[in-house]
């Protein structure tokens, strides 16, 4: 599978370091990536058609122009994942909008970088996976991408998903998220709350305020208090 990522920096140095680690990482990983290196001038020109090719978005924000940089390509590209990285750490919740995103803080050791990336480019490879559930008397098998959440709803679980369907299995919520764990498919997945685990790439906005997280497709979901704490960090990409 050929990745296409995309780097915005402006700083040579940092170009030429980052094109090494992330030769690195496909030589370790056994990848094949297409780079498209973007700067000031020809970022804003191209912008539409190369965030239409990108997976995968790394952005410095070293520099306060590369601040809408996500959100620009999330709104052509809403597929595409975000990977933001500085030099020193800063304030993310404004950079949720873009989600949905990762933190990267360029100066720690390049093998950190390296699990980063590779965590990413399981979370595009999920795309391609299936969610498997069987009870006694049925077998369900659903694409990973076309999950939008699960809810907890008494002895049942309802499965949402793109299309609006909604489909119902008698299970507890727990025994789903212990079946995404076993599957290997807990990155691509996100408790909230005692009746909701969500698919991460959904996540538009998270409401500090309303303790809600926004869906892309409009819908909002409650964040628990004791769930708050998790979900932040890891929208945040430091989890």
């Amino acid at each position: 599978m050929l990745f296409c990522i995309g780097v915005y920096d402006t700083r040579k140095e940092i170009i030429r370091e980052m094109r090494e680690r992330l030769v690195s990482c496909s030589v370790r990983t056994d990848r094949d990536f297409e780079i498209l290196w973007m700067t000031d001038a020809s970022a804003a020109e191209k912008m539409e058609t190369y965030a239409l090719k990108m997976q995968l978005a790394l952005i410095s924000l070293d520099s306060p122009e590369s601040r809408h940089m996500g959100e620009q390509i999330y709104s052509f590209n809403p597929d595409c994942r975000i990977c933001y990285y500085k030099s020193k750490k800063c304030d993310l919740e404004p950079l949720l909008p873009s989600r949905p995103i990762s933190f990267y803080l360029w100066e720690q050791e390049p093998d950190v970088f390296g699990r980063k990336l590779e965590g990413l480019l399981r979370e595009i490879t999920g795309s391609g996976k299936v969610f498997f559930y069987e009870t006694r008397k049925t077998s369900y098998v659903f694409g990973v991408r076309d999950i939008l959440y699960f809810q907890s709803s008494l002895k049942y679980v309802e499965i949402h998903t793109r299309s609006r369907e909604e489909c119902s299995v008698f299970a507890k919520l727990s025994e789903i998220e212990r079946r995404l764990k076993d599957s290997g498919l807990e990155e691509c997945f996100l408790r909230i709350h005692k009746s909701y685990i969500v698919n991460i790439i959904y996540i538009e906005a998270l409401d500090k305020a309303g303790r809600m997280v926004k869906l892309s497709g409009g819908e909002q979901l409650p964040v628990s208090d004791a769930w708050y704490a998790h979900v932040a960090k890891r929208l945040s990409g430091l989890q």
